[in-house]
């Protein structure tokens, strides 16, 4: 230890439901059970990554209150919802057809790698970013032209990272 370091003492999560617990007990996984997701898991999924409270607040954060982002919930074996692709409507707590059919496949062909456990898991959760509606709204502020880039990406970053807390474990058949 240097005189720069300052020691400090260890974290023990102390309660099942603290952050600590949660952060303790998360992984990654691939493999997926044989039980499909049912609509109400999706819809409760939906909500916590986009929806809104009671009050009429989001679930999320984002600045300036633009909320670029769309999630879209591609089903392939979920019960209760068709193959298809959906856009979540937070307004109205509703899933919007999109597309018809079992995209999955289509989705997993735009990964880089790593990308076959998509076409075997029963729904994925996409979310996608206005870039245009975000540049457009921020293109006053320095650095001119990149605020609002710079925002749906991080909108999208702690999305995904408060999405990881309350994430539903889907599974296929």
């Amino acid at each position: 230890m240097t005189r720069r370091e300052v020691p400090l003492t260890p974290v023990r999560p102390t309660t099942a439901g603290d952050l600590g617990s949660l952060l303790v007990r998360r992984r990654s996984t691939r493999s997926f059970g044989s039980q499909p997701p049912s609509l109400a898991q999706i819809a409760h999924l939906a909500w916590a990554a986009h929806g809104r409270t009671a009050d009429g607040h989001r679930t999320c954060p984002s600045a300036h209150a633009l909320y670029p982002l769309t999630l879209t919930v591609v089903a392939g074996n979920a019960e209760g919802l068709a193959a298809g692709a959906y856009r979540y409507d937070a307004e109205r707590h509703v899933l919007a057809l999109v597309a018809d059919g079992d995209h999955r496949d289509r989705v997993a062909r735009t990964t880089l790698a790593d990308h076959d456990w998509l076409r075997h898991a029963a729904a994925l959760l996409l979310l996608s970013g206005d870039m245009g509606t975000a540049t457009r709204h921020f293109a006053d502020q320095p650095p001119q032209g990149r605020r609002g880039r710079r925002y749906v990406w991080l909108s999208d970053h702690e999305k995904a990272r408060s999405d990881t807390s309350r994430r539903l474990r889907f599974h296929h058949n």
